[in-house]
C-alpha cells in the first residue's frame, strides 16, 4: 500500500531531548526553518477550500536567494496522467468534477505583491531584493483549492473529504546544485520532500462535520451552522487532514500517546477497533525498535482511498473498510489480513518519512523499502518467522537472481508501477536482512536507532544511512551495503531459505491458501489434505479392481504422496481393499474410489450421500444423469465425524492418471461421456 526520499547533506551532530508538557518528548530540531500560519474555508457545496496562508522562512542555505519555490502538488489531479496513483497510471479523459486544481490568487510580501509563476506543479516567487543568509521572510499566499471527484488520495467521495498535498508547500533549496527542488509530483509512488516546520491552522467547517488532522485540536468555537477549528502541530513535514459529517471515532491511550480511529459507518466498528489495535501495537514496537514515537497523537482514518493505504505526519489515510456480517471473518480473511499488514506498514513512515524524511522522488528506498522491512521485521517478532508477512516469507523466500534497476533509483528510473513495486517493495527491503545478518539482532538495531535518533526531524539520504552504519559497524559493512543498495544484479545467495524452511513456507501457505479458500467456497479438495496433516488418510479401493483401475490408484497415490511431502504437510496413506476396510474407521478422512456397484464402503454409506454413482450413471438428489462413462470427484463432511472429510472419486476409464485441483472452488466436478462437464456445490 504504499508504500520515499533526498539529496541536500545536512550535518548529523547529536540531537538532545528535552521533555515538554505534553505527552510524549520531542527532539528540538537543529534548523527548522518554516512556520505556516493558515485560515481555512471549507465550502461543501462548491467542493472548494479558499485559504490564506502565511509562510515565514529563514534562508539557512548559506547564500542568497532571489527566488523562493513552493510546490502546487495539486495541480497534479488536473490530468489522468500526472495523477498520483496507488495502482496502475491511469489513461484516458477524466471529467471536470474529477480534475483537481489549486489557483494563486496573488502572492505578498509586507503589502507588496511579488511577481510569481506557476508551471508543472511549482509555484515560483521572484523576491524584490534577495533574501540574504540568515535573514527572514513572511510571504503571504492567498489561493483556491478545487478539490477533485474520486478515490484518490486527495479528493472526496461519499460526503468525505480528503485533504492531502493541498496547499503551497515550500521546497528544499540545495546549494551544492545553485537550485530548489522543482520535481512534480509522479504518478509512480511519492514524490514529497520538505523540511519540519510549526503550523498553526484554523479550519472553517459546517457545525456538523468531524475533522482528522495532522497535529492536536487545540480550540473548536461552534457559532450557528459554522465550526472554527484550530489546530497546532509542531515539528511536522506536511498538514493533513480529513472530513466527514459521518466520522465516528474510537481511542486508546498507549504509553501517554492517544491513538485515534476515524470510521464511517457502524458496522464496521469492528473493523475500525481492530486497526485501532494494529496501529497501538505497532506504535509500540517501533518505538521500542528503533526509538519513541515523536508527537503526542496518531490518527488511522477510513476513507475512500482505492488501491491501498497511505502515511502522512500523525494521520493514516486507510480505505472503505469491510463488513463481514460473520464475526469470524473480520478475524480471517485475506483482506482483512491485508488491512492488519497495511496498517503496520503505515505506523511504520510516522519513522520513516514523517519523523526521519528524505527525498521520495530521489531515494524511495529511504522510506518505502526501509518501512517495508520494518513491517515484516513487526510481524516476525510479534507472529514467529514463518507468519505470512514475516521477513522469511515475504523477502528471503522470493529471492532469485535476476536483473533490475538499482536500489538507489529514483521513482521516474521506473517504467511502471509494477517495476517500482517489484524493486522497491519486494526485492530492496532484503538489503536490510542482509545487514542484520552480517552484523546481528543487536547491532542491527543499533543501527537503525542511531540513524533515528541522528535525523530525527531531519531529511536523510542512502548515504547518510550508509555513513551511521560505518559509524557503528564499520567500513567494510558499510561497502557490503553501499554495493548492495547500487546493484543491478543484487542477489545474497546466504539468504536463501534452508529446504526445511521452504518446506515449512510451502505448508503454511498451503494451509492458509486452503482455509481462506473454504472461507468462500466452503470446503474444497485441498480441504482433506489440510484435515489429515500429521495423520493418516485412508484410501479405499474397489474390490477385484481391473487393471487400469490399479494403475490409476497407484498413480493418485505416488502423486497424493509426493504432493503432501512437497508441501511437508507429514499425511500417511494407507491403502485399502473396500472389502476388508475396517468400519472402526469410517469416521476417519476418506478417498473413495469407485462407485456403488464395485466398493462396498460407497455403497454402505451412499444413503448418506447427495450423489450416487452406479454403471448407469450419476444419481443427484434433484436430477439422473444416464451416462456409461463418466469421471470425477464429490466431497462432502464425513457424515460419522464432521471435523473429516469423504472425497468418492470415480477415475476415468481409459487414462492411468486422476489428479484433483486441490484449490477448485467445487464439491462435484464431473466429465460425462467426454463432452459434458457438470460442477458446482452442494
Amino acid at each position: 500500500m504504499n508504500i520515499n526520499r533526498l539529496r541536500s547533506k545536512l550535518c548529523g551532530m547529536v540531537l538532545l531531548f528535552m521533555v515538554l508538557t505534553t505527552q510524549s518528548a520531542f527532539a528540538e530540531p537543529i534548523s527548522k526553518t518554516t512556520s505556516y500560519i493558515m485560515d481555512v474555508q471549507f465550502n461543501e457545496d462548491a467542493k472548494t477550500l479558499s485559504a490564506a496562508e502565511t509562510v515565514s522562512f529563514t534562508n539557512n542555505y548559506g547564500e542568497d536567494l532571489k527566488e523562493i519555490v513552493f510546490h502546487l502538488y495539486p495541480d497534479s489531479y488536473g490530468k489522468a496522467e500526472t495523477m498520483p496513483s496507488l495502482g496502475p497510471i491511469m489513461n484516458g479523459q477524466i471529467s471536470e468534477d474529477q480534475k483537481g486544481d489549486i489557483d494563486i490568487i496573488d502572492v505578498t510580501y509586507d503589502g507588496q505583491k511579488l511577481n510569481y509563476t506557476e508551471d508543472n506543479q511549482v509555484l515560483k516567487i521572484m523576491l524584490l531584493n534577495p533574501l540574504k543568509s540568515n535573514d527572514s521572510i513572511e510571504l503571504k499566499i492567498n489561493f483556491k483549492l478545487k478539490i477533485p471527484q474520486g478515490f484518490g488520495r486527495l479528493g472526496y467521495n461519499d460526503d468525505i473529504f480528503s485533504l492531502t498535498n493541498w496547499y503551497p508547500i515550500l521546497s528544499i533549496y540545495d546549494p551544492a546544485y545553485d537550485s530548489w527542488d522543482e520535481n512534480p509530483f509522479h504518478p509512480i509512488g511519492e514524490s514529497n520532500y520538505s523540511d519540519v516546520s510549526d503550523y498553526d491552522i484554523k479550519i472553517h467547517i459546517p457545525s456538523n462535520f468531524v475533522i482528522a488532522s495532522t497535529g492536536v485540536t487545540a480550540n473548536e468555537e461552534t457559532s450557528g451552522n459554522e465550526k472554527v477549528v484550530k489546530v497546532d502541530a509542531e515539528n511536522v513535514r506536511d498538514f493533513v487532514f480529513m472530513l466527514s459529517k459521518n466520522y465516528k471515532v474510537i481511542s486508546k491511550n498507549v504509553s501517554g500517546i492517544k491513538v485515534n480511529s476515524y470510521y464511517i459507518r457502524d458496522e464496521v466498528k469492528p473493523m475500525a477497533q481492530r486497526m485501532l489495535d494494529f496501529a497501538s501495537s505497532a506504535l509500540l514496537f517501533y518505538s521500542d525498535s528503533f526509538g519513541k514515537y515523536p508527537y503526542p497523537e496518531l490518527d488511522v482514518v477510513e476513507t475512500p482511498l482505492s488501491g491501498g493505504a497511505m502515511e502522512y505526519p500523525q494521520l493514516i489515510q486507510m480505505g472503505r473498510y469491510p463488513y463481514f456480517q460473520n464475526a469470524d471473518q473480520n478475524r480471517d480473511t485475506f483482506y482483512t489480513s491485508w488491512l492488519d499488514e497495511a496498517i503496520v506498514h503505515e505506523t511504520g513512515h510516522q519513522w520513516w518519512y514523517v519523523s526521519v524524511g528524505n527525498n521520495e522522488f530521489k531515494e524511495p528506498f529511504m522510506d518505502e523499502s526501509l518501512t517495508c522491512y520494518s513491517t515484516a521485521y513487526y510481524f516476525e517478532k510479534q507472529y514467529g518467522k514463518y507468519d505470512r508477512r514475516s521477513i522469511l516469507t515475504a523477502f528471503r523466500a522470493a529471492i532469485y537472481p535476476s536483473k533490475t534497476e538499482p536500489f538507489d533509483s529514483s521513482v521516474d528510473d521506473f517504467k511502471n508501477m509494477s517495476e517500482y513495486n517489484t524493486v522497491i517493495y519486494n526485492r530492496a527491503p532484503i538489503v536490510l536482512e542482509d545487514l542484520r545478518s552480517t552484523v546481528g539482532d543487536e547491532k542491527f538495531l543499533n543501527i537503525m536507532r542511531n540513524y533515528f535518533k541522528k535525523y530525527l526531524f531531519k531529511n536523510g539520504t542512502i548515504n547518510d544511512f550508509l555513513n551511521v552504519i560505518k559509524e557503528t559497524a564499520g567500513d567494510d559493512v558499510a561497502a557490503k551495503i553501499k554495493k548492495a543498495i547500487s546493484s543491478t544484479d543484487y542477489y545474497p545467495e546466504n539468504l536463501v531459505p534452508t529446504k526445511e524452511e521452504t518446506k515449512e513456507i510451502n505448508k503454511r501457505n498451503f494451509v492458509e491458501n486452503i482455509k481462506q479458500q473454504e472461507q468462500y467456497n466452503g470446503m474444497i479438495p485441498g480441504s482433506i489434505l489440510v484435515r489429515g496433516m500429521g495423520g493418516k488418510i485412508h484410501i479405499i479401493t474397489p474390490e477385484d479392481p481391473d487393471e487400469n483401475n490399479k494403475k490409476t490408484t497407484s498413480n493418485l497415490v505416488k502423486n497424493l504422496k509426493s504432493y503432501s511431502d512437497s508441501m511437508g504437510l507429514g499425511v500417511q496413506f494407507a491403502v485399502e481393499d473396500s472389502s476388508k476396510f475396517e468400519s472402526s474407521n469410517l469416521k476417519e478422512n476418506l478417498i473413495l474410489i469407485g462407485n456403488n456397484e464395485n466398493n462396498e464402503i460407497i455403497n454402505k454409506m451412499s444413503s448418506s450421500f447427495p450423489v450416487v454413482l452406479s454403471s448407469k450413471g450419476l444419481l443427484f438428489d434433484e436430477a439422473a444423469i444416464a451416462a456409461k462413462d463418466y469421471s470425477g470427484y464429490f466431497l462432502i463432511s464425513n457424515p460419522n465425524n464432521a471435523e473429516n472429510i469423504i472425497i468418492v472419486i470415480s477415475p476415468p476409464k481409459d487414462e492411468q492418471y486422476y489428479n484433483l485441483d486441490w484449490y477448485g472452488p467445487y464439491q462435484y466436478d464431473f466429465k460425462v461421456n467426454g463432452k459434458m462437464e457438470i460442477k458446482g456445490k452442494f
